[in-house]
């Protein structure tokens, strides 16, 4: 992938970024209870193929998996 196409696969997320953020920004939670804001970024992640692991002792922690090998990216 050449950078000109890798800039423009980034900029393709633009529209979904803004959406997740203008959707937090309106639905705000407190601080370790963001449960409908996880939920809500587990759909749009598992929507777009990302296996979802969550974790039992806290409803909103989790992590999304997609694809195999190097690199391993981790937020």
């Amino acid at each position: 992938m050449t950078k000109k196409e890798f800039l423009a696969q980034i900029g393709g997320l633009e529209p979904t970024c803004k959406e997740i953020c203008t959707h937090l920004w309106n639905h705000p939670e407190i601080g370790g209870k963001e449960e409908k804001s996880a939920n809500y970024i587990r759909d749009i992640l598992s929507k777009e193929g990302f296996v979802i692991v969550n974790e039992d002792r806290l409803p909103h922690a989790f992590y999304a998996e997609y694809g195999s090998g190097k690199p391993v990216i981790a937020v």
